[in-house]
């Protein structure tokens, strides 16, 4: 613990930003993970939904989405509640269907920013860090390990930069497969709807 803490001293003052983009990254993936446990509904609930719909039982299908668990429920109750004509109804799905993506996507744009600014805002520490290396090593010309002690702790900003790049990405690209799985069963189950006559 002591020798991060000497780590993150030694990385000057663009490691406190580093960290803020690190908390961020992380509050942001557990407010979506929850977000999209909240909106997801299960295999078996979702097999039971669909198979329902196949074969047009439109009150098996209403009382299995009475009290909607997650999306796919919420999406399969409302077009069936709907006192439309089927282009309308179909116009309907397709607004409702595009609110609720959009909702997956919220937030991540922050991810992919992160993953942009924590490599340049290391990198930009390193700068900082030469520059006061070589203005060492001005003074101290007899000297020359002190430029290379300097160098080597400006490198730890861009080091830690880089952990930070390579943790948000990950972190963004099991989000987009969550949304990537949420939005096969929304679009499965908008097929089976429009299937149904009623």
């Amino acid at each position: 613990m002591e020798n991060l803490m000497s780590l993150f001293q030694k990385g000057g003052i663009i490691m406190y930003p580093l960290v803020f983009c690190s908390f961020c990254a992380i509050a942001i993936t557990v407010e979506r993970i929850l977000f999209f446990r909240e909106k997801n509904t299960s295999e078996e609930e979702t097999n039971m939904l669909n198979q329902c719909l196949i074969k047009g039982d439109i009150q098996a299908a209403l009382a299995l989405t009475d009290k909607p668990k997650g999306d796919v429920e919420e999406v399969t109750n409302y077009y069936l509640n709907l006192h439309q004509d089927k282009v309308g109804k179909i116009q309907a799905l397709e607004t409702k269907v595009s609110i609720l993506m959009l909702a997956y996507e919220k937030k991540l744009n922050f991810l992919s920013m992160i993953v942009t600014l924590a490599p340049l805002l290391g990198l930009l520490g390193t700068i900082f860090g030469m520059i006061s290396s070589f203005n060492v090593f001005s003074l101290r010309g007899s000297q020359p390990f002190a430029i290379t002690s300097g160098i080597g702790e400006a490198l730890i900003a861009t080091a830690f930069g880089l952990i930070v790049a390579i943790i948000t990405l990950v972190l963004h690209h099991y989000l987009k497969y969550r949304i990537t799985t949420l939005n096969r069963k929304l679009e499965l189950c908008c097929l089976n709807l429009l299937t149904v006559n009623n």
